[in-house]
């Protein structure tokens, strides 16, 4: 599958994208969504072989408010990838091979309106003070599932409105750890 400019200029009226299970898949093209600017939900999940996203791939979704990235094989080093999508209210990277050090130089900052985020099964080491700046309308975040070895807690004290937190890890000493550092927020399955 190769991606082209304006290849659903005869759908420009679509409102919800599922893109999912595309073989052959492994970018995410500058003008690939052109004529898309009604769309709300887009769903890129499950192509086994992305693993990079152009720099205004999504600038032409001005609407859009749910975007699934989850089951492919992105770092998301490029951290201008979201700087489009203001309206943005859900987004799941789940199960990729995003770092704490791609997340920490804010890759979400312009995410003004993000209200959930999912970032479980990566391999996030640490979450730093500076990796969530600017979520705040965040409401729920899955952090479960990665290598967490370190958080700072004043990753967490720049999200208002935050409730629940889900953190999962095989470790049973860092899961009392946490239990004690967020006290009430945090969700243990």
């Amino acid at each position: 599958f190769k991606p082209k400019a304006n290849m659903f200029e005869s759908i420009s009226t679509v409102k919800r994208l599922n893109l999912s299970e595309i073989n052959g898949l492994t970018k995410i093209c500058k003008n690939m969504f052109r004529s898309l600017e009604n769309l709300i939900s887009l769903d890129i999940s499950i192509c086994n072989e992305l693993t990079e996203i152009d720099n205004d791939a999504f600038s032409d979704l001005p609407r859009l408010k749910s975007l699934v990235l989850s089951y492919n094989r992105l770092k998301l080093e490029n951290t201008d990838v979201f700087r489009h999508l203001t309206q943005l209210e859900e987004l799941s990277l789940c199960n990729n091979l995003l770092e704490h050090s791609s997340i920490e130089k804010s890759l979400f900052l312009p995410l003004k309106n993000l209200e959930y985020l999912n970032i479980n099964k990566n391999r996030i080491s640490k979450i730093t003070s500076n990796m969530f700046r600017g979520l705040f309308k965040l409401k729920r975040l899955n952090m479960s599932s990665n290598v967490l070895e370190y958080m700072e807690l004043e990753a967490l004290s720049c999200l208002p409105c935050l409730y629940n937190i889900i953190l999962t890890t095989s470790d049973k000493t860092k899961q009392d750890e946490f239990k004690i550092f967020f006290q009430s927020k945090i969700q243990f399955n």
